[in-house]
Order: structure tokens, then sequence, then C-alpha cells
């Protein structure tokens, strides 16, 4: 028999060359199921939510895994997980799941938080956390109406790094926020991102035109970047320190509702899987 389980990890993206397994470098799927393997005596594949890029970091990423025998102590795993794969990995949530879930195929949106410290003074205590953008007038709510223009089901290769991938994508909302650090009280910028998925550095690379277009260095409008499918047209691409995986969201149903994980249940649902596939039977 086997047994489905779920972590809601997070960790420090600068200290891992991305989430997915690479070959010669260090991930967190590599360290993740290193100590999974030292706790089941066999080799066992994790599942994870979004593959985050090198240098991007994670509050609320969801992995999912089987193993060969049931996990009767949550807090004792969660314990020798974190020990034995940190110490910039830590789990933030275990969940109890049915067998047939998979972090990935069932995984229905994605939010992401992008930050952007600015202004003169370093942010010594944020170093490798966020974009630091040396400007003291950085008006990013400015922007906002035109970044509205391309919200909905469009087709995003222009904000692309790999357009040979199908490039429709659902973009739900993009929330520009401005905050207020906690350790030296400066502000800084918010930019909040929830779609069904994201290209390869689509959001960095969204970013990264917002400010072209706040700083003069473009001067088409996102809308019209878009409709032109051409990557050339859009601005640089963010830096990734500055980016979080803050959630994954799942189908709210019947089997996921004892699961402790995020549920939504009237979002727009692409693709197919098992729990996909039950969520739109229930509608109907």
């Amino acid at each position: 028999m086997r047994y489905t389980y779920g972590l809601t990890i997070a960790y420090d993206g600068t200290k891992f060359y991305g989430m997915q397994y690479q070959k010669d470098q260090i991930t967190v799927q590599q360290k993740i199921e290193e100590a999974l393997e030292i706790l089941f005596k066999k080799k066992i594949k994790i599942f994870a939510a979004g593959r985050t890029d090198s240098g991007v970091h994670a509050t609320g990423q969801v992995i999912s895994f089987k193993t060969p025998i049931p996990i009767l102590d949550p807090q004792k795993f969660m314990n020798s997980i974190n020990a034995l794969a940190g110490p910039h990995i830590t789990v933030m949530k275990f969940h109890h799941l049915p067998l047939p879930f998979h972090a990935r195929f069932d995984c229905i949106a994605r939010e992401y938080e992008y930050l952007i410290f600015y202004g003169k003074k370093n942010p010594i205590f944020l170093q490798n956390k966020v974009w630091h953008i040396d400007e003291e007038d950085l008006d990013l709510f400015s922007i906002q109406e035109e970044v509205n223009e391309i919200l909905g089901e469009r087709d995003f290769r222009a904000f692309c790094k790999r357009p040979s991938e199908n490039t429709i994508r659902y973009l739900e909302y993009v929330k520009i926020e401005k905050k207020i650090d906690n350790f030296m009280q400066l502000p800084f910028y918010s930019i909040q991102i929830r779609g069904n998925a994201f290209l390869h550095n689509m959001i960095r690379i969204l970013i990264g035109t917002i400010i072209d277009r706040i700083q003069n260095r473009i001067n088409i409008s996102l809308k019209e970047i878009l409709e032109s499918k051409d990557r050339t047209k859009a601005g640089k691409t963010a830096p990734a320190e500055g980016l979080y995986f803050r959630k994954a969201y799942y189908p709210k149903i019947t089997d996921l509702l004892n699961s402790d994980l995020n549920l939504l249940e009237s979002y727009p649902i692409f693709g197919s899987s098992f729990y996909k596939n039950q969520l739109q039977n229930e509608r109907i």
C-alpha cells in the first residue's frame, strides 16, 4: 500500500539552483529527496506546485510525494525534514492527502509576490531579498491601469524566455501596493500576481518591463507589447532575488476539505487532472 502526503515549504532561493532537480547543482528538490531517502530507506520523488528558478524564494511552495509506509507523527516528520534538508529549507505545514493527489497537475492557481525597494538608502537587512532600484521617486501606481489591460486569458509569448511552449496563460490580477519594511522602516513596493500558471521568466520579464515603462525606456504600452508576441519588444528580466512563491491553490472539493491546502471553488480550470476533473463534474 502507498500513502500520499504533502508539505508546504519555504526556502531561501539564493542558496539553490532552483526548485527542480539539476545535474551537478544543489536544488530544493535534491535536498528534500535526499532527506526522504534517509527517512524511508528508499528513493522517493517529490512533485512541486511551481518550478522556481535559481535565486527565487518561496514561503508557500507545495510539494507532494508517496510513501511506502504511513507517517504517524507529522510533527516529528517535519522536524526530521528540517534537520536533514535545512538550514535554508523549512517545512511550514504538513498535509494528509488522498492517493491520486499531485501537487503540480492538480494546482489550479499560483500566487507570487515581487518586492522592490527604492531610494538611495542601502537595504542592508534585505540583501538578496528585494530588487533595489536607486531612484527616489519611483511611482509604480502610475502603471496600474495599464497593467489591468493585459489581464485575462491571453498569449504571453512576449513575456516568455522560451516561446517554444504553449504561451496561453490566465492572469487574474496584478496588485501594486506600498508597504513598510520591518527592519529600517522604509517604504517598498509589493507586486502581487496570481494566475493559473506562468511561463519561464514570465513574471520577472513582466516586472522588468513595468520598470522600463516607468523609466521611459520603452515607449509602447504593455498591451501593445503583449499583442506583438515579440520578446524583443518587452523590457529586461527583473532579478530573481525579488520574487517569492507565496501560495498554491487547489480545487475546493470534498476530498481536499481537510487537507489544510489553499482551496478555490469558482476559479477557471485549465488543463486536466484527477481533481480538476472532479471539480468540473461537481459544477455540472
